[in-house]
């Protein structure tokens, strides 16, 4: 995913944040890592592996935390 359409999909839950509307994000694999909600102006990262939950007042940090986990992520699909 591009680092613009990443900002656009932001800009659109601040947009709406009166609505419950949450992201999921993927990795490479297409395994969900992170979701982002918008509450109170800011974005809650939650991230799925480590169940923490990290708060970013603006865009570019939300940014960059989702794609240092999407991009750090190595957990791949169970092949059986």
């Amino acid at each position: 995913m591009s680092s613009n359409y990443t900002k656009t999909m932001l800009q659109t839950l601040k947009q709406y944040q009166n609505s419950q509307i949450t992201l999921t994000f993927n990795n490479k694999f297409q395994i969900p890592q992170v979701t982002v909600c918008c509450f109170n102006n800011s974005y809650k990262v939650f991230h799925l592996e480590s169940q923490l939950t990290e708060t970013y007042e603006d865009i570019e940090t939300a940014m960059t935390a989702i794609e240092r986990t999407i991009n750090n992520s190595h957990l791949k699909p169970l092949v059986h």
